[in-house]
């Protein structure tokens, strides 16, 4: 198994560092044993903070650049410094360190000098086990075993899979990325709709999309929904418009016809005066019947264009209700038009958050699965943590949980135990 491999290979590595003489002429001590775990919650205090192999400690003496700058401790676990040549670093404190350079610096300078020691790189420490890249890895002050575990990719999401069916794990992943894209766009789709029926000129983010709402691809969404929504309103507007515009020549138009309607009838009360006096006249005999005929023949002329341009108007003031009719029909259209289409949205975001939970379901079993333990009955997998750490001279195991505090040169080993095993170990401590 590669598990027992890496972690026999850093143990071994750890008894080299651990082995390595105080100087080239000094005889290589015993690799002591790694001692029996330790239990700890973490955030315990193990010991000072003591330099070690690979460790490059920053050397700044006040008014001398030329001996200033960066040094390595090298595998004997001595650094060279400039007019002090080999100094034993390993196994001491930055502040042991420093004052021994300023105690030899001010000795060998002949007056007092001021020194600062810091780290200013850390030795690495190492993750094995379940993790996506084991191995190596920059240690950075204030680390935890949380942060270590997640440096070195966190746990392999298709580790126990067998061959055949890393192209089911590849597509579970796909359809999870998709049913997490559908949801957020629907979820937006849905917020743009809402903001359309009531009137508001933003679109605002759903509650659901609030932790990521910085995120590249929610703010992409946000803007294509507004812009979508605000294309659909000024079409309304430019319809509407138009048909106003429409209106208004109607109105001109009625208008137009009334007055004309007040002309013709003033002129037919005008005909029908005339006619009343012509038949005076003509019962005396003071009047021809051809000038009452005229009469009679001017007076039908006005009557059938007042009987067509009361049609006329008629007609404008029918086509002024059905433009009307028009304007409102279409707004109520649109209107009905969205709510259509949250409805339908409404039920999308159901089944996309089915397709959602069903996929994250899917990831999970893949993920935390392990079939050799499975096939024993074992259950479902947890992780546990267990720091190899130099202590003194004795290189102890400790089994923590995320919370401890990490320190250069530890061997973290990450493993998936039963579920039990784990809620059991951590009830115990």
């Amino acid at each position: 198994m590669l598990l027992p491999i890496l972690r026999a290979a850093a143990i071994t590595a750890l008894g080299i560092m651990l082995a390595a003489p105080a100087t080239s002429a000094d005889p290589a001590p015993t690799v002591p044993e790694p001692s029996r775990a330790k239990e700890h919650s973490g955030g315990e205090h193990l010991g000072g903070e003591h330099l070690g192999i690979g460790d490059q400690v920053a050397l700044r003496v006040f008014g001398r650049p030329e001996i200033s700058g960066s040094f390595d401790i090298g595998p004997s676990g001595f650094v060279r410094l400039p007019l002090l040549g080999a100094t034993k670093a390993a196994g001491r404190t930055p502040d042991d360190l420093e004052q021994e350079v300023t105690e030899r610096l001010s000795e060998r300078l002949d007056y007092s000098i001021q020194v600062t020691v810091d780290v200013d790189t850390y030795r690495p420490i190492f993750v094995v086990g379940e993790v996506s890249r084991p191995g190596q890895h920059p240690f950075l002050p204030g680390m935890t075993v949380l942060q270590a575990f997640a440096t070195a990719g966190g746990q392999p999401s298709v580790r126990h899979l067998p061959p055949d069916q890393t192209l089911v794990a590849t597509d579970s992943q796909y359809r999870l990325r998709q049913a997490q894209s559908r949801l957020r766009a629907l979820l937006v789709s849905r917020a743009a709709l809402d903001a359309a029926l009531s009137g508001t000129e933003k679109v605002t983010l759903p509650p659901e999309l609030q932790p990521i709402a910085n995120a590249p691809s929610v703010v992409e969404l946000i803007s294509r929904e507004q812009d979508i929504i605000t294309a659909e309103r000024e079409r309304l507007e430019m319809t509407r418009d138009m048909l106003l515009r429409q209106h208004q020549e109607l109105d001109a138009e009625v208008a137009a016809l009334v007055a004309e309607g007040k002309s013709l009838a003033r002129q037919q009360a005008m005909v029908n005066r005339e006619v009343s006096n012509m038949q005076t006249l003509r019962d005396k005999g003071l009047t021809t019947s051809a000038r009452m005929l005229d009469l009679e023949q001017s007076l039908a002329g006005i009557e059938a264009t007042r009987y067509r341009q009361t049609a006329y108007l008629t007609r404008a003031r029918q086509a002024q209700v059905r433009l009307k009719q028009t304007m409102e029909e279409t707004r109520e259209e649109w209107r009905r038009d969205l709510l259509r289409r949250r409805l339908t949205t409404v039920g999308d975001i159901e089944i996309a958050q089915a397709e959602l939970e069903a996929a994250k379901d899917r990831m999970a079993a893949l993920s935390l699965a392990d079939t050799s333990l499975a096939d024993m009955g074992l259950g479902p997998m947890r992780l546990a943590f267990t720091i190899l750490r130099n202590d003194g001279n004795t290189p102890v195991e400790i089994r923590t949980n995320g919370a401890m505090p990490m320190r250069p040169g530890d061997i973290l080993e990450v493993k998936a135990e039963p579920a039990e095993a784990v809620t059991a170990r951590s009830l115990n401590n």
